[in-house]
């Protein structure tokens, strides 16, 4: 349990992390020396970002005295407060796309290349976890709705097992256990008919009242459930400072309409937000979206990662990511796939 009290009151590191990407796309990561802070634990690479320094500069810099690497291209992927008990860490975390050298470790520090699903949470300090779960994050978010799963057709194919399956409780049947017992049964007809290694991963829908059965179903379909889910409403309803139970490989979204839902969701420390309508939408005729210009001064402001939602199409992937969205989200541009 963190210390509150004594997080409050101590000074704020920044740090510049980097997330080093191979040409494998596999992800350096490092251990820490045992006289460190938290030593024994892997890390992502980075360090203190100096007074006089960018976050850019302090990446560039330190992954040169760390690793031996010159950064070319790095982006970012996400804005991390963390408190622990002696002091509290802002991570800006930079995706290094591009670099020169072959890392080695200049203070003798192991190394290791993984795979993004390899990375265990429980050998990272708790900073960091949040990181890893940002780094599951993919590029589309598919949202289906769970209240007739007999006229709804379950996600199929490699679009879907490289997305997050957003299971939508709806509003014609609001009872959580009636919710859970839907999603049950397409979580297991997927997990039945599946003949990809790699499943489909779900979101579940939750709230306050009915959070004790969803984190059931998440702990009863480990390799299925990726997460929880939070509606604008939901989300409103959740007081600033209270943490919904989940493992720390679970992830937390939430959909935002506006400044105000998106500060909230930040205090909330969701890993993603569903940010919409962008563009005019064909279920709400004659009500313009915000627009790509807003869209991305959103994003840029938000310290987790964002989605684009209303009036997309598959098309629209790369437009997104150039506003600052991590990926795209939608219902029915989805359904075209089937």
């Amino acid at each position: 349990m963190t210390d509150t009290a004594t997080a409050q009151t101590s000074t704020t590191v920044h740090v510049a992390v980097g997330v080093i990407l191979g040409t494998d796309g596999k992800i350096l990561i490092t251990q820490r020396h045992a006289r460190q802070h938290l030593g024994g634990y892997w890390e992502f690479p980075g360090g203190k970002v100096e007074p006089d320094e960018s976050v850019g500069q302090a990446l560039a810099r330190e992954l040169l005295e760390e690793l031996n690497i010159r950064v070319i291209s790095h982006q970012p992927l996400c804005r991390i407060t963390h408190h622990y008990p002696d002091k509290s860490v802002l991570l800006d975390v930079h995706e290094v796309i591009a670099f020169e050298g072959e890392p080695r470790g200049m203070e003798n520090q192991p190394m290791r290349w993984l795979d993004r699903r390899e990375l265990r949470s429980d050998q990272f300090p708790a900073a960091n976890r949040a990181i890893i779960r940002a780094l599951h994050l993919p590029d589309h978010v598919m949202i289906y709705d769970c209240g007739t799963p007999a006229a709804e057709p379950l996600p199929t194919g490699a679009l879907a097992n490289s997305a997050l399956v957003r299971l939508r409780r709806t509003d014609s049947d609001p009872s959580p256990s009636n919710y859970c017992a839907m999603a049950s049964k397409l979580i297991q007809r997927y997990s039945h008919n599946a003949t990809d290694t790699q499943p489909v991963r779900f979101l579940l829908d939750t709230d306050l009242n009915s959070h004790p059965e969803t984190l059931q179903l998440a702990k009863k379909f480990p390799l299925h459930v990726a997460g929880f889910y939070l509606n604008s409403h939901a989300a409103k309803e959740i007081p600033v400072g209270h943490q919904l139970e989940r493992a720390d490989d679970l992830l937390l979204g939430t959909s935002c309409h506006s400044e105000v839902e998106l500060h909230h969701a930040a205090e909330l420390a969701v890993d993603f937000a569903i940010v919409s309508p962008v563009l005019p939408t064909t279920s709400h005729p004659g009500k313009p979206g915000m627009g790509w210009p807003a869209f991305s001064q959103l994003a840029s402001d938000f310290p987790a990662a964002v989605y684009a939602m209303g009036g997309m199409q598959l098309a629209d992937l790369e437009t997104a990511k150039q506003a600052g969205a991590r990926g795209i989200a939608g219902i029915s541009m989805y359904r075209k796939q089937e």
